[in-house]
């Protein structure tokens, strides 16, 4: 454990110390501040409240990452990428299923658009689950025996090469951005990561083609295995790419929603 961590810890057992009718050992007091500086670096690590813009989607978001972390163990950054599009579909399919009772209400009529986009929303969020091995709960889990789990972990792992079968990617330990290093036969090569900005995957050359018009917003969602909603927000929203006109367009709008906001308050 490095020297920050170590005070991280001494300062959470203090005020573990510190509450009211704790009986605690030493060591047990140690061990409980290690696992929550451990699940506070966790949840600092994978930013799900940036992939929305709405504060109850925000608290959502956050709140299903807790129990992620909580009942299973995500530890490669590759699982962390998954996690996070995983928790942004999941959210996804609450905003759809909301929009379709709110449809129901209104018109008494099932939109059969928005039902095939639940569908393809919930296979993609089954097919994450089981790239993540969560399909089960932890009671489940726990009665495996030691067999039935190492094959999981090995199909988890089988997974994992398919999918990085030339590169890995970590988080520079500087500037906390991600890095790409690239396998050669002697040495690994680093690069700067083509699809992070930040902590936040996309691509600024193919987004400007977006723009463009000469790739559709379809083939984006589908390059970067995302919602097509993803592709809206990292252009209005996450980088902002937006041009002089649309920028006061959209700042109008905003404008708009403020005040219609606080009148309706």
């Amino acid at each position: 454990m490095n020297e920050a961590n170590e005070e991280k810890v001494q300062k959470a057992v203090k005020q573990l110390k510190g509450l009211k009718f704790n009986k605690k050992t030493d060591e047990e007091l140690l061990q409980q501040a290690q696992t929550l500086v451990t699940s506070k670096e966790q949840l600092e690590s994978i930013d799900v409240e940036g992939l929305f813009t709405s504060k109850p989607e925000k608290k959502q978001a956050k709140e299903l990452l807790k129990k992620y972390l909580t009942d299973y163990t995500i530890e490669t950054v590759s699982d962390k990428n998954t996690l996070s599009q995983l928790i942004y579909l999941e959210i996804l399919n609450l905003r759809l299923q909301e929009a379709l009772n709110k449809v129901q209400i209104d018109t008494k009529a099932i939109p059969t658009a928005t039902v095939d986009l639940i569908h393809r929303n919930l296979e993609q969020i089954s097919k994450l689950k089981v790239l993540l091995g969560v399909t089960k709960n932890v009671k489940d889990q726990n009665k495996q025996d030691g067999f039935a789990y190492l094959q999981l972990v090995k199909k988890k792992y089988k997974k994992w090469l398919e999918e990085n079968q030339g590169s890995r990617t970590l988080w520079c330990p500087h500037c906390a951005k991600a890095t790409l290093l690239k396998i050669k036969m002697d040495i690994w090569e680093s690069q700067k990561h083509p699809f992070f900005k930040d902590r936040i995957l996309g691509n600024e050359h193919l987004i400007n083609l977006y723009k463009a018009g000469k790739v559709s917003r379809d083939d984006l969602s589908k390059i970067f295995e995302v919602s097509p909603d993803y592709v809206d927000w990292l252009v209005v929203k996450g980088w902002r790419l937006l041009s002089e006109d649309e920028e006061k367009k959209l700042q109008i709008e905003e404008g708009q929603k403020e005040i219609t906001k606080q009148i309706e308050e």
